[in-house]
């Protein structure tokens, strides 16, 4: 079985573009993933703690044969694996990787690590709802309708389209491997 998801993908440490690539080949390169789209890249200003560099994010949709739980803990390992560590919250990172999505459902799932789908902060992150918007322009959480419908709201945060573009063999990624 198939399921659907959206990650977060998102750096401001060691050359952010780098780390993205470095990302999106490893999570590119498992053989229970499949990635179908890859958004533009933003340049965002960073929440929370404002003292740092800004950010370069982008959004990954793809197919998985995991169930959310175990994708989680996959996508923790991968991000241990890339150099992130955990200082504090809203800390400077080398990567950040986040599961926002998972086939759409709309609801707490406590176990270890504790999980909420959609990822709690989706709806008020214009650098999450921007990039899926550029893959899925009708983008609708079942509990929350059309995602473009809550841009509006969101103040305070810069997110400039940029120019800079992931490795095309990453992009072309296709099948699961």
């Amino acid at each position: 079985m198939s399921n659907k998801i959206i990650i977060g993908c998102g750096s401001n440490q060691k050359n952010p573009l780098k780390q993205l690539n470095r990302a999106i080949a490893l999570i590119s390169g498992k053989k229970f993933i499949k990635i179908n789209k890859i958004s533009p890249i933003y340049k965002t200003s960073p929440i929370g703690f404002s003292h740092q560099p800004f950010f370069l994010n982008c959004v990954v949709s793809a197919q998985v044969k995991l169930g959310p739980h175990l994708l989680l803990k996959k996508l923790l390992i991968f991000e241990k694996f890339l150099g992130r560590q955990r200082t504090f919250k809203n800390a400077p990172r080398v990567i950040d990787l986040d599961l926002l999505t998972f086939n759409n459902f709309n609801k707490i799932i406590t176990q270890n690590p504790i999980l909420t789908i959609p990822h709690p902060e989706l709806l008020n992150r214009k650098f999450t709802i921007t990039p899926i918007l550029d893959i899925e322009k009708f983008f609708r959480l079942s509990s929350k309708g059309l995602i473009q419908n809550h841009t509006r709201v969101i103040k305070n945060q810069v997110i400039i389209k940029t120019k800079k573009k992931l490795r095309k063999s990453l992009v072309n990624q296709k099948t699961f491997c």
